[in-house]
């Protein structure tokens, strides 16, 4: 059924939302324009094509719960549920809404609850039976539930939600956004009320339930306020997308002009831990919110610890390399070669040329065959290409750096190892 119109008020007459609303709008508005213009340029506009996948996704989900609403709840009518319809009027036309939203009742199974929602561009409210059943003493009470959903609907928090997506997970004030948007549908709520007490009486049913809420002391429930200040509290209000309950009525009757209570300010610790604990949104909570830090951070660190591994084990790898690169030194690895036939310069403690300088003259020698990993083979060869100590140190070295630095473990002394290493692999000039 397509929404009806219905007759407008002059808007300036009420102020119906929260202070700091706007503020926290326009804030979040504007990081999530900065996201998107930001992604769509990284993304050569490639992200819309995700968000026309997410479209698709909220089609059919959507599409489900407004089946079930047509199929299963009932559509209040002037001819079904008169009464109820009469009431949805009147709040409409008080809060100047011009379009107005299909009215369902439906089961909820003893849930007191009520939801406005939006589909293909219609608007719905939905009102929970047991909330219409809890209020047959005061009836005039059930507007305020019907205000309040109107509330979303006016203040178009139903068509702004895809906008501010990407950024209403942020800390703090993802959710600081949810809780101004209640205390505001909380206002339209009270508008709708004739009766002071009947707004009263709508929170009433929530804090106490169906029928306990008739005998409500509504002075010392509203004291409760006072314990709101304390460091949990606090913590869990600044990660939940409703205020306190408390609070929500004590903000409502000062609205109002009515007498109330002053919430406390809220504990400034708990700001520093709500900072670390996204939003998951109303149906997660605040335990929710925990679980995915924690998640988070078992991810980070199945990442993190390895990578810091890898890390160790680059820098003790480099630490080996430069003790090695020292050891090598004090092994005359900083002899001079003198320049040959060719120009290069031999001797520089670590043999890097194919050829080496034989001490009397003729053609230069080949360096001795490191693969084999015979040191016999190659203390022969050296002494049958006729090089210098220097050069006979610079072989011995880089077989060691092959053959024995690989089984090195963690700890172990390079310049120790290489000591005992060279007693047992004399060179031919030593043995001369």
């Amino acid at each position: 059924m397509p929404p009806t119109r219905c007759s407008t008020y002059k808007e300036e007459t009420m102020n119906l939302q929260y202070a700091r609303e706007k503020t926290l709008f326009t804030i979040l508005a504007v990081l999530a324009g900065i996201f998107w213009v930001g992604v769509t340029l990284a993304t050569f506009g490639l992200v819309w094509l995700y968000v026309l996948f997410f479209f698709l996704f909220y089609l059919f989900a959507q599409s489900g719960f407004i089946a079930m609403l047509r199929g299963n709840a009932v559509e209040v009518t002037p001819d079904q549920f008169p009464d109820l319809h009469a009431r949805h009027v009147r709040a409409c036309e008080k809060l100047g809404i011009a379009e107005r939203p299909t009215l369902y009742l439906q089961n909820s199974d003893g849930i007191l609850n009520a939801l406005a929602t939006r589909f293909l561009g219609n608007d719905y409210v939905v009102l929970y039976s047991s909330i219409v059943d809890a209020l047959q003493d005061d009836q005039d009470a059930i507007d305020f539930y019907i205000g309040h959903e109107l509330g979303h609907v006016r203040l178009k928090h139903l068509t702004r939600g895809w906008l501010l997506l990407p950024v209403s997970w942020l800390p703090l004030i993802g959710a600081a956004y949810r809780r101004a948007q209640e205390y505001s549908c909380d206002l339209h709520g009270s508008a709708v009320c004739e009766r002071e007490q009947s707004a009263v009486n709508a929170m009433s049913v929530l804090a106490a339930g169906h029928t306990r809420w008739k005998a409500l002391a509504r002075s010392q429930w509203l004291h409760q306020v006072r314990a709101t200040g304390g460091f949990w509290m606090s913590f869990h209000e600044l990660i939940a997308d409703y205020p306190w309950l408390t609070k929500r009525m004590a903000h409502m009757l000062r609205a109002r002009g009515a007498e109330s209570v002053e919430a406390p300010s809220r504990n400034p610790f708990a700001y520093v831990l709500a900072f670390f604990i996204p939003r998951v949104g109303a149906g997660g909570g605040g335990a929710a919110s925990i679980l995915i830090v924690i998640a988070i951070l078992g991810i980070l660190a199945a990442v993190a610890i390895p990578a810091y591994q890898d890390y160790v084990k680059t820098a003790e790898a480099a630490k080996e390399q430069a003790a090695l690169e020292e050891m090598m030194r004090q092994y005359g690895g900083e002899a001079e070669g003198e320049a040959g036939a060719d120009g290069e310069t031999g001797g520089e403690g670590w043999a890097e040329e194919s050829y080496v300088e034989p001490e009397a003259g003729g053609e230069t020698a080949p360096m001795p065959d490191m693969t084999s990993g015979n040191w016999d083979e190659v203390q022969a060869q050296l002494a049958a290409s006729g090089v210098d100590a220097d050069t006979q140190e610079s072989a011995r070295q880089q077989f060691f750096m092959l053959h024995v630095m690989p089984t090195l473990e963690d700890g172990d002394d390079i310049n120790a190892v290489y000591s005992e290493f060279a007693a047992q692999h004399p060179l031919p000039a030593e043995i001369q």
